[in-house]
């Protein structure tokens, strides 16, 4: 034997420290008489599938190269020999399921409830794994194609304004005794949002622009005269009296040259004087331009409104737009915003203050609803001051309930 270094490890099963000297023998080294080959771990599996002189098909050996490591050998020439017995009711080797007729079972579930689960949407590390699975079993015959054709299409939510409770005109007798729809045809429709005016010699007569529940009505005559006094309007009013050729004037005054570069698009009707708008979809919006005495209460009224929750510059622009124009239009409403005193208390600022959106699964109506109180707003003749809305989640359905307190 050779002279070496041979390094090994010494354990103390004791709790007591223990202190090696040096010189002190440990252990003693004695030479190897006979080397005995191991068996290697692919022996032993084929040792243990080796079952009365059969192997097991080459599908089914994985079930005993990946049972417990603690089977012995003796458990796992057992399990391998009842597997190599029931090999016909194991998956073949063409991987298609079997089936039969011959039994018939069925779970009683006694008064227990249907399980009822969300619909969760998988992980994407997860989705190519169920269209994998899903395409396996399609070519496997355990489930088939849908047997209907649809095609879905997202729209975005600003292009979704036509709620459940705004597109249902239900049938049903109203409350007005002077109603000359009721008398006629014995029922009127009731709509989800009705006009501010109930006159309805005065509300015939209004304009569909005007038309609105968020701002005060005004009739033709009151609208007709504010324009004539306004000095720009009114010039604007005579030239396309006069007739369809565009003016030439040479003026100082910015709203006069505003309108007048908006020639094209300006038009009378009944009068009054409007301007086209053409929206992104293609539709056109025609708006009242506004007289100068108007304006202020225009947008008192679709800003500082109870009803119009002091909205942002965008929005209230976007409210004022869809109803009336007029000349530096866009600058008013965003100095209007900027100088509110209540937006300038309670609003933090641009991207401030605001609590992150979530999104909510329902599957169901009714599952879940969101309710809202709006108020105090003007009391009505049954002394009521408050609406309380409640919408269901699932059907976007609405019902608003009037009450005092």
């Amino acid at each position: 034997m050779t002279k070496s270094k041979v390094v090994f490890s010494i354990l103390n099963p004791t709790h007591e420290s223990r202190i090696l000297k040096k010189n002190i023998q440990v252990a003693s080294v004695q030479p190897a008489e006979q080397v005995l080959a191991v068996a290697t771990s692919e022996s032993k599996i084929e040792q243990n599938l080796s079952v009365t002189g059969d192997k097991l098909p080459e599908h089914l050996r994985p079930l005993v190269e990946n049972s417990s490591e603690r089977l012995s050998i003796k458990e796992r020439e057992s399990l391998a020999s009842v597997i190599n017995e029931y090999t016909d009711i194991f998956l073949g080797p063409d991987g298609q399921l079997g089936h039969t007729d011959l039994v018939q079972h069925e779970i009683d579930t006694g008064n227990s409830k249907p399980i009822k689960l969300p619909l969760r949407r998988l992980p994407m590390t997860q989705r190519k794994i169920a269209e994998t699975e899903i395409d396996k079993m399609l070519k496997q015959g355990i489930i088939e194609p849908n047997t209907y054709d649809m095609t879905i299409q997202h729209r975005k939510g600003s292009a979704h304004g036509n709620a459940d409770a705004l597109s249902r005109v239900p049938r049903r007798r109203c409350k007005r005794e002077d109603c000359q729809e009721c008398k006629i045809n014995m029922s009127c429709s009731v709509n989800a949002i009705s006009k501010g005016n109930n006159n309805p010699s005065k509300s015939s007569e209004l304009p569909d622009i005007t038309q609105s529940n968020r701002v005060e009505q005004w009739d033709n005559e009151e609208i007709l005269r504010l324009q004539q006094e306004d000095s720009n309007l009114s010039t604007v009013m005579q030239f396309l009296k006069n007739g369809n050729e565009k003016p030439v004037v040479n003026t100082s005054n910015q709203e006069l040259s505003a309108l007048l570069r908006q020639w094209d698009l300006l038009f009378t009707q009944n009068e009054l004087l409007y301007r086209k708008f053409y929206e992104i979809d293609g539709s056109i919006t025609n708006q009242l331009v506004a007289p100068r005495e108007l304006r202020k209460e225009i947008m008192q009224q679709l800003h500082n409104n109870r009803t119009a929750s002091h909205s942002g510059r965008e929005k209230t622009l976007l409210k004022v737009r869809s109803r009336f124009y007029w000349p530096l239009m866009t600058s008013d409403v965003a100095r209007w915003c900027q100088t509110c005193p209540s937006c300038a208390k309670r609003k933090p600022g641009p991207g401030m203050g605001k609590y992150p959106m979530q999104h909510c699964s329902v599957t169901s109506p009714l599952e879940c609803i969101a309710i809202d109180i709006m108020g105090p707003l003007p009391m009505t003749d049954d002394q009521n001051e408050y609406i309380m809305v409640v919408g269901d989640y699932f059907s976007k359905w609405k019902e608003a309930y009037a009450f005092k307190e």
